[in-house]
C-alpha cells in the first residue's frame, strides 16, 4: 500500500488536532451564553486596569499540576468594581496555548478582569483585553458593570 504526501498531511493533522483539547473552553450546546451579570456575580474581584508588567512564575496549584508555571500580570489600577483586588498588585493567568482558556496576558494593554475564586483570570470567566476604553462598545460594557456594582 502506497501513501501519498497528501495523506501523510491528512493524518498528521488529524493527529495534531486530537492532541489540542480545544473544546476545554466550549460551553454544552443547550448552555447559555454566560452574560456580564453573570460573570461578575461569579468573580471574586472585577476590576479595569493597564498591564504593565509580566513574568513566569511557578504555582502549586494542584488543579493545574501539569502546567509547570503561570504568568504573572502586574497592573495598575483604573477603577475597582467589586471585591478588592490582591495586594500584591498581580494577577495570574495560564500560558498562552490552544485551547487551554488562556486570556493571554501583554503588557501595555488595559484589561477588564474578573478574577476567579483561585485568583486566576480566565478567558471563560470574563476577563478581557481593550485596545481603546474610549470606543461606545466598551463604554456601555463599563456602564453596564458600574450598575451591577454597590460602589
Amino acid at each position: 500500500m502506497r501513501v501519498t504526501l497528501q495523506q501523510l498531511v491528512i493524518a498528521v493533522l488529524i493527529v495534531l488536532i486530537g492532541a489540542f483539547p480545544a473544546g476545554a473552553c466550549s460551553r454544552a450546546p443547550d448552555e447559555p451564553e454566560p452574560t456580564v451579570a453573570n460573570f461578575f456575580a461569579s468573580a471574586k474581584q472585577v476590576f479595569l486596569a493597564p498591564l504593565i508588567r509580566t513574568e513566569e512564575v511557578r504555582h502549586n496549584d494542584p488543579v493545574y499540576k501539569d502546567i509547570p508555571y503561570f504568568i504573572e500580570g502586574r497592573y495598575r489600577i483604573i477603577e475597582i468594581l467589586k471585591g478588592q483586588p490582591s495586594a500584591d498588585g498581580a494577577v495570574r493567568d495560564l500560558p498562552w496555548g490552544p485551547g487551554n482558556c488562556s486570556l493571554g496576558l501583554l503588557a501595555g494593554h488595559d484589561y477588564l478582569f474578573f478574577v476567579d475564586q483561585r485568583g486566576l483570570v480566565l478567558l471563560p470567566d470574563g476577563s478581557r483585553m481593550f485596545f481603546s476604553l474610549e470606543v461606545q462598545p466598551v463604554k456601555q460594557l463599563l456602564a453596564k458593570l458600574r450598575s451591577l456594582s454597590n460602589r
